[in-house]
């Protein structure tokens, strides 16, 4: 049903329909008479109403009359209201209503039909109570705009409308009154009771007589069905009976629906009342009215009402509608909690988990549900989705062999062939030269004094001299060991790699003619084949690390390229490194590259094992809390 009814009239469910307004109607033709008017009505806007282009409630019309047509009112059938009516209406409503007379042109332009063109004065009457509409007569004039004296003499006569609007605001708050009275004496009946049929039959055997209806009954909504619960007057219910029956296919009608179902219906309400109809053909109802029985969630019940021929009011009106739709509305909590209370526990859990179910399967809150669904999801993962535990530090390349170059014998630096970072690519490749002349010239000098010897041992054998014999090959024999001495060193003076690799220092280039002497280093070369990885890795990660681990690293220089490792060595003392406290692992490579150098840097990436997501992502707030909280 259309929960905003067409008209006004809020009377109590059992007392009579407020009467119809003949008398307006009456009035407004008389006021045509006298003011030679084309139409009169009388219209209610929304009390207080802000003008608004969107969403303003529409206007009533009250009252209706025409020269043209017999007066009528808005409770009784009439043709539909002229254009003009509906037009001003509508601009009332979403304008407002000024405090004074206002004329409103009614154009050409603005209507197919020539013979409307005119006047429509509007005569706003005094609001009495802030809390009702606000009240206007209007008056449609034909042909050229009123003079001023005309529109003051309708002026008067729409102040005769007054007495006749205040007292149809008393008669409505008379029956808000009596509409809620009613309402609260038939709820009061389930207070009495703490069993549920108990309370039920005496909610619909004190509903029937005071509603003046023929039967009340109510159903419980079980999953899909509608089950029957009481009948008025009906201590032992029967629900192979075809009342039974026809009166759960009736409620269930209205439980799909979600909404009140009158029969007979009005013709422009596009509400389904077949079983409702069916109900008051079999057992002879001149009318059926249905309400919903709702909580925040769901339908939990329907009350049904059915009038016949012989009772006091043989219909249904709107201010019974509005008086059911008040009762099921006060009502609904007590019918669901007594219900619930009322059996065993195991239907009771079973219903407890069934609303659980809907109310997280339903389709409501569909966007929490998603949300508390993806934070589910979420924190399962967390909890229990495996990941590999990786420990990030930098390293540095360094040589598991160094070849130190020493100066062979005191001298002079005569050249150098390399600088630190230079490959050598074959042993015995010259690195540096020393300077040999003096010690060429002592050569030279110590061949001579052989060839000296050599002479003079020749001149003693010949005169057989034995003594001076022996005493020239003496110094034949030293100058030839000096002979090999000062060719041995002059051999090393030129400075050669032992083996291919890279000079790591000895920057030569700058020492040239500086004198150097015997066993000082003069350069520090490392085979290229002979590198490992230095593991920086901070103090609190530590503990994640054991030598065998394997993982991956890769260069500053070469981002794109990985190298596989292997955890050789863990030191047994941290070391301070860039103001950090770092243990050093050394990591034995997998393959080596070529364009790896010792010194090169870059970041390693070991993996230290299978741990839950969650552990790994919130590591470091819990080793935090465990160090700020001594937990």
């Amino acid at each position: 049903m259309n929960p905003h009814p067409a008209t006004s009239s809020v009377p109590s469910a059992h007392a009579p329909a407020r009467p119809a307004h003949e008398p307006l109607a009456d009035l407004l033709a008389e006021h045509c008479a006298a003011a030679s008017a084309a139409g009169a009505a009388l219209i209610e806007l929304p009390p207080a109403a802000p003008p608004s282009s969107a969403g303003a409630p529409p206007a009533r019309i009250l009252a209706f009359s025409s020269p043209s047509s017999p007066p009528h009112s808005a409770h009784a059938p009439h043709p539909p209201h002229p254009e003009w009516l509906h037009r001003a209406a509508d601009i009332l409503a979403r304008a407002g209503l000024a405090p004074s007379i206002r004329v409103m042109p009614v154009e050409a332009g603005a209507t197919a039909r020539p013979e409307l063109v005119g006047s429509i004065v509007v005569v706003p009457l005094p609001a009495r109570q802030p809390d009702v509409g606000r009240h206007a007569a209007l008056y449609f004039i034909k042909g050229p705009p009123p003079d001023t004296a005309r529109v003051r003499t309708l002026g008067l006569l729409a102040d005769a409308l007054e007495a006749h609007v205040l007292l149809e605001q008393n008669l409505r708050l008379a029956a808000g009154e009596a509409l809620l009275r009613s309402v609260l004496e038939v709820a009061s009946s389930l207070s009495d009771h703490e069993r549920f049929f108990a309370a039920s039959l005496a909610l619909v055997n004190a509903l029937a007589p005071a509603w003046s209806c023929t039967r009340a009954s109510l159903g419980i909504v079980k999953g899909r069905r509608v089950t029957l619960a009481a009948i008025s007057h009906t201590d032992r219910l029967i629900r192979t009976t075809r009342l039974a029956q026809d009166l759960e296919a009736a409620m269930e009608e209205c439980a799909d629906q979600d909404i009140e179902v009158l029969f007979p219906a009005p013709p422009d309400e596009p509400v389904i009342a077949r079983a409702a109809a069916e109900l008051a053909a079999n057992h002879a109802s001149t009318s059926v009215l249905s309400v919903p029985l709702r909580t925040p969630r769901r339908v939990v019940g329907v009350l049904t009402l059915e009038r016949a021929p012989g009772d006091p009011r043989t219909t249904f009106d709107d201010s019974d509608l509005r008086a059911a739709r008040l009762l099921a509305e006060f009502i609904a909590p007590r019918i669901v909690s007594l219900h619930r209370h009322g059996r065993w526990f195991a239907p009771r859990l079973a219903a407890d988990l069934r609303d659980a179910a809907a109310l997280i399967l339903g389709p409501r809150h569909t966007a929490a549900k998603l949300a508390a669904l993806a934070a589910l999801a979420a924190a399962l993962t967390l909890a229990f989705a495996p990941a590999t535990l990786h420990v990030d530090a930098p390293f540095r390349l360094e040589a598991d062999q160094k070849r130190v170059i020493p100066a062979p014998f005191d001298g002079y630096l005569l050249d150098a062939a390399v600088e630190p970072g230079d490959v050598i690519t074959q042993a015995g490749a010259p690195l540096a030269r020393l300077d040999d002349a003096e010690l060429r010239l002592e050569l030279a000098a110590a061949r001579a004094r052989l060839d000296a010897a050599d002479r003079e041992a020749a001149i003693a054998l010949r005169q057989r001299d034995q003594a001076d014999a022996q005493v020239a090959r003496a110094r034949a024999q030293q100058a030839r060991a000096q002979i090999q001495l000062l060719e041995h060193r002059i051999e090393r003076a030129v400075l050669r790699a032992p083996e291919p690799g890279v000079v790591l220092a000895g920057e030569l280039a700058r020492k040239r003619g500086a004198p150097v002497r015997a066993g000082e280093p003069l350069l520090e070369i490392a085979p290229l084949d002979a590198l490992r990885a230095d593991m920086f890795i901070p103090e609190s990660r530590i503990a994640d690390l054991q030598q065998g681990q394997t993982g991956s690293l890769a260069l500053a220089a070469y981002p794109q390229q990985s190298i596989a490792f292997t955890v050789e060595k863990l030191d047994p003392a941290a070391q301070i490194r860039a103001g950090r406290t770092v243990v050093r692992a050394q990591l034995r490579l997998h393959q080596l590259p070529e364009f790896a150098r010792p010194g090169m840097e870059g970041v390693a990436r070991v993996d230290a094992g299978e741990r839950t997501l969650g552990t790994i992502i919130f590591r470091p707030v819990i080793d935090w809390l465990r160090m700020t909280l001594w937990l």
